[in-house]
């Protein structure tokens, strides 16, 4: 498999050493949709990144979002163990957008501005813990100002140890993406790359 410099790393700021994972974003191994979504990788320039897309109206969630849900297995890219993120300081970080174009079944136009939800989840007991942010793009402030725009990418950073939640950031499972909007475009999509 192709080795990119796009490689997810997750490092506890705090140690010099930290916990590494090597998640190449050339590979679908990590990823997961929803019913009625599909997903690829991309290659634009000298970036290469996994898509989303919203093919058909969910059948478990009729009238969901676009993009409810894709998952980032972080376990799954550890060797099937939970990761350790224990340590203060410690980050996901990630680039992120979303496009929209055409005219929605319902006659909606793209929105020129729109926001994702992010949802951490922990490897605990059932149901295990989580940190839910409800936004965004720019770095764990919420709400975002000014929100993201269609089509450009966005750098988001999410501190393990500062958010809403009982997430236990020892037991990192997975990252779930949540969006908003309902137009069931097909070319409608989110990007995602440099998952650190």
């Amino acid at each position: 498999m192709q080795k990119l410099a796009c490689v997810a790393v997750l490092l506890a700021a705090s140690s010099a050493f930290g916990a590494l994972l090597d998640m190449p974003m050339d590979t679908l191994d990590y990823f997961s949709v929803q019913d009625g979504m599909s997903a690829e990788v991309v290659t634009e320039g000298d970036r290469t990144f996994v898509r989303t897309y919203n093919l058909s109206e969910s059948t478990e969630w009729p009238g969901a979002p676009w993009f409810y849900k894709p998952n980032i297995d972080i376990k799954g890219a550890n060797g099937g163990v939970a990761l350790d993120a224990s340590e203060a300081g410690s980050t996901i970080e990630f680039d992120i957008r979303y496009y929209q174009e055409g005219v929605g079944a319902d006659g909606s136009q793209p929105y020129d501005q729109d926001s994702i939800g992010i949802q951490i989840k922990d490897d605990g007991e059932w149901p295990g813990g989580e940190m839910w942010l409800p936004g965004y793009y720019d770095g764990g402030t919420w709400p975002p100002d000014p929100p993201p725009v269609s089509g450009e990418w966005y750098h988001m950073v999410i501190d393990l140890h500062d958010g809403p939640g009982n997430l236990d950031p020892s037991l990192l499972r997975y990252l779930e993406l949540h969006g908003t909007n309902e137009r069931h475009v097909e070319a409608d999509h989110i990007d995602i790359d440099n998952f650190v």
